[in-house]
């Protein structure tokens, strides 16, 4: 039996459909992992949304404002490198959970939706796969995390995430003392498993053997814009999960 943390958060207009908006569940192996991912969220809602009632709460996280920008007038504007190192001096002060359940808080009225929440959870692990997508176009490159089948994290070339995910699936394995799974999956492989999902392998497979030339390009039709259940029903063919 081993406890990881699942993290939910969900950030809407009251009218707008919740379960669009939610974001997760997530998996982390501590409760601080999951704030910490989290607040690298917080940090840029903060930035983008509610720069001016940070600074204004700022001394009531005990952040010591004068010492980080110089100023001796909380009225002095905040540079994007100074607000960048009141981010640090809380996250290297255990300040994290304090400011974002402030964020959420302010956020949060009788218009908006804003709330997060992080469980613990007794389960037995399985499998920890990281499933490597660089040969589907439309992937970025992406790398994912699958826990006992359900998936966790991606990465990708736009991901702006501090966390590596190879070193969180290897960490994840090792404390779960269980065995770390990376497999490559192919264009090829997907697209005919979509092809496949959708009644038409025979007329793509067709198409293939009249333009074998083209055959990246007619499966990238079925693998452009492709989702994780897709990877998940690989996987289960696999016999991976």
């Amino acid at each position: 039996m081993s406890t990881l943390f699942s993290l939910i958060y969900l950030e809407r207009d009251s009218d707008s459909d919740a379960m669009i908006n939610i974001n997760g569940p997530e998996l982390f192996l501590s409760e601080k992992l999951a704030l910490e991912h989290l607040f690298q969220h917080v940090k840029t809602r903060i930035t983008d949304a509610c720069k001016e009632e940070f600074i204004e709460n700022v001394f009531s996280f005990d952040v010591p404002l004068f010492d980080i920008t110089g100023y001796e007038d909380e009225e002095e504007p905040v540079s994007a490198e100074q607000l960048e190192e009141i981010f640090d001096y809380i996250a290297n002060n255990g300040k994290i959970e304090m400011v974002t359940d402030w964020y959420f808080e302010l956020m949060n009225d009788e218009t908006s939706e804003y709330v997060y929440s992080i469980k613990k959870h007794d389960i037995e692990i399985n499998s920890v796969i990281l499933v490597d997508q660089s040969d589907i176009p439309c992937s970025l490159d992406c790398i994912s995390l699958f826990v006992n089948g359900a998936h966790i994290l991606d990465q990708d070339s736009e991901s702006d995430l501090d966390i590596d995910v190879k070193e969180m699936a290897e960490t994840m394995a090792k404390n779960l003392n269980t065995t770390l799974k990376s497999i490559e999956i192919s264009n090829k492989d997907l697209g005919s498993l979509i092809a496949e999902s959708r009644g038409e392998l025979y007329e793509l497979n067709e198409m293939i053997k009249n333009d074998p030339e083209s055959e990246n390009e007619l499966y990238e039709q079925y693998t452009d814009g492709y989702s994780n259940s897709d990877v998940i029903a690989l996987l289960k063919l696999k016999n991976l999960i």
